[in-house]
Parts: structure tokens; sequence; C-alpha cells
């Protein structure tokens, strides 16, 4: 039985049924989310947590975005500032990729699967960025948040959600 305005039926991150593609908009970009995706409980939650983000990093010019998932902070920084993305779940970090090839009018953006519980940025690899935005899962960052302190990088967002 199809329910009107399914986009996509996944059990365990497998797909059962997609009659189309589930796509957001995080600011300008298109981002096709792939299952199990993390996002945040309401579109305007979403809006209000990247707009204080985008505020406060807004002098940035090279921010890195930590745990990164889909986007929804790297593509929106993107269009003022040079965004690399870093994220453990390889899935998410390829629907940012082809969600930025596919973008115009924003800034580079790279990405770096990475696990952060496992091996956190460096200080020293923060220090290349004059801005960060961080927003780990429930089980927090304890050790990247340890690195962040020892960094000099002058503007941090730190979001729990």
């Amino acid at each position: 039985v199809m329910a009107e305005g399914l986009a996509r039926l996944s059990v365990d991150g497998e797909i059962v049924v997609e009659p189309k593609k589930p796509v957001v908009q995080f600011g300008p970009v298109a981002v096709a989310v792939p299952p199990g995706a993390f996002l945040q409980a309401t579109e305007a939650a979403e809006q209000a947590m990247a707009g204080l983000v985008g505020q406060h990093l807004s002098r940035a010019k090279k921010v890195a975005d930590l745990f990164a998932g889909c986007g929804s902070f790297a593509l929106r920084l993107a269009a003022k500032s040079e965004v690399h993305a870093v994220e453990g779940e390889a899935a998410a970090l390829a629907a940012l990729d082809r969600a930025y090839r596919f973008a115009t009018g924003l800034r580079r953006v790279t990405s770096e699967r990475r696990d952060l519980f496992r091996r956190p940025l460096t200080f020293k690899e923060l220090n290349a960025f004059d801005g960060l935005v961080f927003d780990p899962p429930r089980a927090g960052a304890e050790d990247q948040s340890k690195q962040i302190a020892r960094s000099d990088v002058p503007l941090v967002a730190a979001v729990s959600c």
C-alpha cells in the first residue's frame, strides 16, 4: 500500500521503496539525502541554527565543519567561506559532495571522511582555519573538544541539538 506523499521507505539503511528521491534544501543547495541521514526535527529549527552559525562565522574565510553530515552547515557557509567538511559516514559525505558539485555560486568545499571519535582533528590541523562549527552526535565529542580548546581558531560555533 502506497501512502500519499511517501518519498522513501527504508529498513536498517536498505531502501524498500523509493517513489521519489528525498531532497532537502540547505540554503540554496538541494541535497538528496541518503537513508538514515540525520536531519533536524523541523525546518524552522534547522534554519534557526544555520542562521546563528552563519552569523557567528560570517567573518571567517576558511571554516572547518566537523561532524558535517550531509552539509546542513557546510553548504550554507560556502556562500561566503571556503569550507572543509569532515564526516565519518560515507553516505552522508557522498551526498554533501554530490550536492556541492551541482551547486553554483559557492566557494570551495573540500571533504574528508574521518571518524572524529577515534581520530579527532588535532589542534595543529585546526589551526589552518579561522572558523569552525561542530555539531556532534548525542554521545558528544570530548576528545575533539579538547583539541578545539587547544587550537588557535578564533571563531568557534558549537551546536548541540
